[in-house]
């Protein structure tokens, strides 16, 4: 029987071919920059404490050089040796970002012989040459400014020719416009690398030694600010140390994540919020801030995964943006006395917030849980800033609606209501859809009857002015013609309120002064008018003149009647003595009318003590005659004055006045004589 005997071989990496695949990840010029800012941030010394706290790029016509203030150990050479070994993760003290071990691949992007002086090392890599890999000489070397105690550089020589391992390494040789491009690229970028990073404190940017701009980080008590040239740029950053605790227990694939998730808000508005895994991502949020997590990141490095609910990675991702929303929840009240001298760029990060509420279908980051989480607490925080300077909460202020009633929000104000201040304009909709109120007749209404300007007249003192009085008009009436379900209940509470002008210089509520149309009917009526009641003054009230129309009545002759009626007979007397016009005026004021079309009326008309008879006194209608052409010796009927009612007989005829013949005058009248 013959004995099957077995032969053994060992996997091999094609390490050019794995390098070339890395290297399509880690492309450009930001990538190449943040892996070493990642390394120099994640550099720890032999107590296991992070030690770097800067870092420098210098672009020379030869090289890019870098340095950073730490100091390789022993395996931090081990991980350039041992490709993707991943060991960061797996060692104590400080915790580091980096986990994949194949960051520094970047550099062969720009590079074909990486050299690294540290730890009085110096090595030189040439990954195409696989028996010498890696070149190793104790420093000084040719190299005798560099010593044990200078921190790390980093050498990347520029790869201009077409090498063999630029071909291998499918990258293209780098040209003096790449060098260029590769300095403005820094230049936006550095100032967001710093604001997560955990040891490095300044990034420096040269131009063959010349410093381009140096970007450093001060740690405050309430946040963070970012030094950059002149600008300097506030944080507030909000951390939740253990919001993923609960989460990390679930399983075992969640070991080495890091629980805390910080959010970082800027002191001003911007809408290009990212993604950060301590460095930032190319994931933007479209949120007004920044998100930073131990995320897991695509194997681009640039970007974050989220598409596969199923896939464990992608749920610790999405479990991060809910803690995160939660963040912004819990923090509401400080966030809004962050921007307290700015309610324009609190409401802006709300509406952002507002506006990404209803996840697309392509949506790739669940951003809807911001406003699920943070839509039920609105009501409860004082978020809306009003015109009178202060925060109140969205169910204690109300807004106006037409361009006319934001014109007139100067003199709402004034009436002490409670209004959103005018810059905050904008965020309409929003406000409207969570609580807060547009503008009504009755916020109106009981504003005044605060102030005690209802049912009594006022002098305009209160107002201050006509020209403050005229824009209130205006706001009204905007408000009431776009209340149409409401006008019959709004027209009852705007006629008490104090918002007309009478003739006496002072201001009455609506239903309590008259419409006239004529200055005869003003000086006629004038001092027949109880004490609570005045005429419009017409030419003040010219501006207002289509809420008057809805809100004062007009002086008819029911009106009229409905005064004299509540005139004792000596009253009248009295006031014809000391008005100025006599009582035949009266009566041929109400010919001018039409009380022959209202009986009711006109039988109430005929009863007034008005009428002006012979013998000089006045009386009612249904007393007296018309005289009929002769004269009456022994004076003992009633005859209406027609020398003062001259042209009148027609009309006192059609209300029951009739002409005294001497049949009637013999039948009705002689008798009684006798008797």
């Amino acid at each position: 029987m013959t004995v099957r005997q077995s032969r053994y071989e060992s996997l091999r990496v094609y390490l050019l071919g794995f390098m070339a695949k890395q290297l399509g990840d880690l492309r450009g010029p930001s990538s190449l920059a943040f892996e070493l800012i990642q390394n120099a941030d994640d550099a720890k010394d032999d107590s296991l404490k992070l030690s770097a706290t800067q870092i420098e790029f210098d672009v020379t016509d030869d090289a890019l050089i870098v340095r950073n203030d730490a100091v390789f150990r022993d395996k931090d050479f081990n991980r350039i040796r041992v490709l993707a070994s991943g060991t960061k993760l797996d060692e104590g003290g400080d915790r580091t970002t980096g986990a994949f071990g194949v960051g520094f691949i970047s550099v062969y992007q720009v590079t074909d012989r990486p050299q690294i002086y540290s730890a009085g090392q110096h090595w030189t890599l040439r990954p195409e040459e696989e028996l010498k890999q890696i070149e190793i000489c104790d420093l000084p070397c040719d190299h005798p400014s560099f010593t044990k105690d200078n921190g790390t550089k980093f050498y990347l020589p520029w790869a201009i020719d077409n090498s063999e391992l630029r071909d291998k390494l499918k990258s293209p040789p780098i040209t003096n416009e790449y060098i260029e491009s590769f300095i403005e690229e820094l230049k936006v970028s550095l100032p967001q690398a710093i604001l997560f990073l955990k040891s490095l404190k300044e990034i420096t940017l040269l131009n063959k030694g010349k410093v381009v701009t140096r970007i450093k980080k001060t740690i405050k008590e309430t946040g963070l600010v970012v030094h950059y040239g002149d600008e300097h740029n506030r944080w507030r950053v909000l951390r939740d140390i253990d919001g993923l605790s609960a989460f990390k227990d679930t399983g075992d694939f969640y070991d080495h994540r890091l629980t805390q998730v910080r959010v970082a808000i800027p002191e001003g508005y911007i809408d290009n919020g990212i993604l950060f895994a301590t460095l930032p991502t190319k994931e933007p949020t479209g949120l007004p801030f920044h998100i930073d997590a131990d995320f897991f990141p695509a194997s681009d490095r640039k970007s974050i995964r989220f598409d596969d609910i199923h896939d464990p990675m992608s749920e610790w991702n999405r479990e991060v943006i809910r803690v995160a929303a939660f963040l912004i929840r819990d923090n509401l009240d400080l966030l809004r006395k962050m921007f307290k001298d700015n309610p324009v760029d609190f409401w802006a990060i709300l509406e952002r917030i507002y506006d990404l509420r209803e996840e697309k279908h392509d949506a790739h980051i669940p951003l809807g849980v911001f406003w699920k989480v943070l839509e039920p607490v609105l009501e409860k925080h004082p978020i809306v800033y009003t015109e009178s300077n202060k925060w109140l909460n969205v169910t204690e202020v109300c807004i106006p609606v037409s361009r006319e009633e934001w014109n007139t929000i100067d003199v709402f104000n004034f009436l002490d209501i409670k209004m959103v201040n005018r810059d905050l304009r904008r965020y309409y909709n929003i406000l409207t859809n969570n609580g807060v109120r547009r503008l009504r007749i009755k916020d109106i209404y009981e504003a005044l009857q605060e102030a005690e300007m209802i049912a009594h007249p006022q002098p305009i003192s209160f107002y201050q002015s006509y020209e403050r009085l005229e824009l209130l008009w205006r706001g009204i009436l905007a408000i009431y013609h776009r209340t149409s379900s409401q006008q019959d209940e709004a027209k009852t509470m705007l006629g008490e309120c104090v918002l007309a002008p009478g003739v006496d210089g002072r201001i009455w509520p609506c239903d309590s002064v008259y419409r006239v149309e004529d200055k005869d009917t003003l000086r006629l009526f004038l001092s027949l008018l109880p004490n609570d009641r005045s005429f419009l003054d017409l030419d003040k009230a010219r501006k207002g003149d289509s809420l008057f129309e809805l809100l004062c009545p007009s002086f008819s002759p029911a009106e009229a009647v409905k005064v004299l009626e509540n005139l004792e007979p000596q009253e009248f007397k009295k006031k014809l003595s000391s008005g100025g016009f006599k009582s035949e005026d009266v009566v041929r004021w109400f010919s001018k009318g039409e009380l022959d079309e209202d009986d009711a009326l006109s039988e109430r008309f005929v009863k007034l003590t008005i009428f002006p008879t012979g013998d000089g006194s006045i009386t009612s209608l249904e007393d007296l005659w018309i005289p009929g052409g002769f004269n009456d010796p022994l004076g003992i009927t009633k005859l209406l004055d027609m020398q003062k009612l001259k042209g009148l007989s027609v009309f006192l005829q059609k209300l029951g006045a009739k002409k005294l013949t001497f049949i009637d005058y013999a039948k009705l009248h002689i008798t009684d004589a006798f008797e």
